[in-house]
């Protein structure tokens, strides 16, 4: 996938969580490769989420993350990751986001149901903060 096809993902992604988050409900998404296991059987079958992202929201809607390849197509979804490291003052949606984005080329798009923010996380780091709240 093309950086700008990356980017196109990721605003997508941004696009989706704000809608999750104005309905005050959290979700968590990785474009890359992690460590995880899926909580319920996976029915949906791989699709591109940027020709679908009616069907991406509804999964993410589901306790537990979503993976997404970097080549755009869904990889799974209501997924557990298993986190590494933990995000002080935070639960475990932010800890599994956290360690997902600690994986080199990664990138973690969360959405906190608490606080109605997003949070884009790379290296272990988030990098950005939007409010859903915010015009």
């Amino acid at each position: 996938m093309k950086n700008s096809d990356i980017k196109k993902l990721e605003e997508l992604l941004i696009q989706v969580g704000l809608r999750i988050a104005k309905r005050g409900e959290g979700a968590l998404f990785v474009i890359g490769e992690v460590d995880y296991k899926p909580l319920v059987d996976q029915t949906v079958k791989p699709f591109n989420v940027l020709e679908n992202p009616k069907l991406l929201e509804s999964l993410a809607l589901m306790d537990g993350a979503i993976i997404i390849g970097k080549n755009g197509f869904l990889k799974s979804y209501g997924v557990m990751i298993k986190s590494k490291k933990t995000f002080k003052n935070f639960g475990t949606r932010h800890s599994a986001g956290l360690s997902a984005s600690d994986i080199k080329g990664n990138i973690v798009i969360l959405v906190s149901e608490e606080d109605r923010k997003i949070r884009i996380l790379k290296q272990g780091k988030m990098i950005m903060q939007l409010d859903a709240l915010q015009k």
